[in-house]
């Protein structure tokens, strides 16, 4: 086949590669958006569950206070039952204190639902953000990867055409030119280039062959 000819099926293999890549790369806008999205979804949550710990607090010292003003009343009008003389007036009182320390019992059977459900808000808030952390990892890893392969899609493959001493051409045919950074490129821009592996190979073989 004539070298010529060989090259430009090189070429348009890997041009065929190339665009195929470029559909991924297309895609990954896409991809980030989704993960920033996760991430804002699974920061939400952790917050959610955390506030509702703190609710749950608040409700219960609330509780609390309101407990501890009819306990006060409790007191007194136990001290005025005790220095009462009228017998209407004791029993008045008494039916005071008994409304009263119903109301305290049932406001601490509410403390003690809140405490309950304060435990396990305070456990669910924090295996939500343990998660979280997971989650976050994974995202960040995930998000690596993404940048990975974008740096990977955005390289260029080229087949070297002539060499002159340090100095070399390479083929590129147009639609490469038109949708990679190559267009971009002028004299003086530094690049990262590999060789080939194979390459690697063949110079290794030619200088122990010398």
């Amino acid at each position: 086949m004539d070298p010529s000819v060989e090259k430009l099926l090189v070429l348009q293999e890997r041009e065929q590669k190339k665009m195929r890549l470029e559909k991924e790369l297309a895609a990954w806008p896409t991809e980030m958006k989704a993960l920033e999205t996760k991430r804002a979804e699974v920061r939400a949550a952790a917050e959610r569950k955390k506030q509702e710990a703190q609710q749950t607090e608040v409700e219960r010292k609330k509780l609390e206070l309101e407990a501890e003003s009819h306990r006060t009343k409790v007191a007194r009008y136990k001290i005025q039952q005790f220095e009462t003389r009228k017998n209407e007036e004791f029993q008045a009182l008494g039916t005071e204190i008994s409304r009263e320390e119903k109301e305290i019992q049932e406001i601490e059977d509410k403390e003690l639902e809140l405490m309950d459900a304060g435990e396990k808000a305070k456990k669910a808030a924090v295996a939500e953000a343990e998660a979280a952390k997971g989650k976050e990892a994974e995202m960040a890893a995930k998000e690596g990867e993404l940048a990975k392969k974008k740096g990977e899609l955005e390289g260029n493959s080229l087949t070297i055409g002539k060499v002159e001493g340090r100095r070399f051409n390479v083929w590129i045919i147009p639609h490469t030119h038109e949708v990679t950074t190559l267009r971009d490129r002028k004299e003086g821009d530094e690049l990262n280039l590999e060789c080939d592996l194979l390459a690697k190979y063949v110079e290794k073989m030619n200088q122990e062959s010398r």
